[in-house]
This record gives C-alpha cells, sequence and structure tokens, in this order.
C-alpha cells in the first residue's frame, strides 16, 4: 500500500500538512528537516501566511495513504495511528479584550479534562502558544493573554477531538 507523512501538532494530534514521498516512503524523518524552523500555515483559499508553528512543536508519522487527507488534512486529526476527520467547536474561538482572555466553547461538556492549545501571532513579534484548560464536565475553558489593542492578530486553536479552528481578529 502507498505511504503517506503526516505533519503533526503533537501535543494534540492536529494535522497540519500532509505529503508523500517516493523515496524510502517509511523512513524517519523529522519535523525539522520538513519544514525548517517552523511550518507555515497558509489561507486555504487566497495562500496568505497565516501562522508560523514552530518544529519544535510538530512531529512527522507515516501511515497507510488516504487522499482526502492529503487534500484537506486540516480537517484530521491523528488518533492510534489513524486519521480520523473532526467536526468544529459550536462556537468560534475569540478573545475577551475587558477580561484579557482567550475563550473556546465546544458544543458538549467535556467527558474529560482537555488541554487546548492557542497560537497567537502577529507581524513583528513571536509567536505566543498558550495552553487551555477545559475542565471535566465543562464545555469551555479560558487562558488570559494581554494583547495590544488595535493589533491585528492571527489565532490558531487546536482542541483535542476537534478541527482546528482559524481566525483573524483585531484586539479591542
Amino acid at each position: 500500500m502507498t505511504r503517506m507523512s503526516l505533519i503533526v501538532f503533537e501535543k494534540t494530534g492536529h494535522i497540519l500538512g500532509a505529503f508523500t514521498r517516493a523515496a524510502n516512503p517509511d523512513g524517519a524523518v523529522t519535523a525539522a528537516q520538513v519544514v525548517g524552523e517552523a511550518l507555515t500555515v497558509r489561507h486555504a483559499e487566497n495562500g496568505s501566511e497565516l501562522f508560523h508553528v514552530s518544529a519544535s512543536l510538530l512531529t512527522v508519522k507515516t501511515i497507510d495513504r488516504v487522499d482526502d487527507v492529503i487534500t484537506s488534512h486540516r480537517n484530521y486529526v491523528l488518533k492510534d495511528g489513524l486519521a480520523m476527520e473532526k467536526g468544529d467547536p459550536v462556537t468560534a474561538p475569540g478573545y475577551d479584550s475587558a477580561n484579557k482572555k482567550l475563550d473556546v466553547k465546544l458544543d458538549a461538556n467535556a467527558t474529560e479534562k482537555l488541554v487546548a492549545y492557542a497560537q497567537v501571532e502577529t507581524e513583528g513579534e513571536p509567536p505566543k502558544v498558550i495552553p487551555i484548560e477545559i475542565p471535566a464536565l465543562d464545555d469551555e475553558g479560558h487562558a488570559p493573554v494581554t494583547l495590544t489593542p488595535g493589533t491585528i492578530y492571527q489565532l490558531l486553536v487546536l482542541i483535542p477531538g476537534y478541527r482546528a479552528q482559524f481566525k483573524s481578529f483585531t484586539a479591542a
């Protein structure tokens, strides 16, 4: 069977890239060998740069090829060696400027504690990767962060069991 390699956010299993290779398709390769210092995540429609995810947060996994994963990898999470398609949380992640916190809300209460990871990025500043705890039997989580008012930010949120969420916003 043909194989493919996946660029995966190691802590949550979110697939951020997929590729095939003819030479030694099962050979070990590191994220840094594939992406350099960081993976550039681009807007799916217009190709503009959204994020730069550090190679230190990524891993490369090789599995049996699935064409849908190659063409729509952002919709998938790697779990137990299988690429599984995931849905969206009910509401998009957001920034509460009055309380200086990032908010995530799920479509149902978490059955166990989850740790989501948010990456906040703006031009000229290093990305901030912020863990957001969602307690068991709750449907939302919050994390403190101070952003500069009037600045445009890109937000990437990776919640275990859900599709990756992308959002661009101006901090108030």
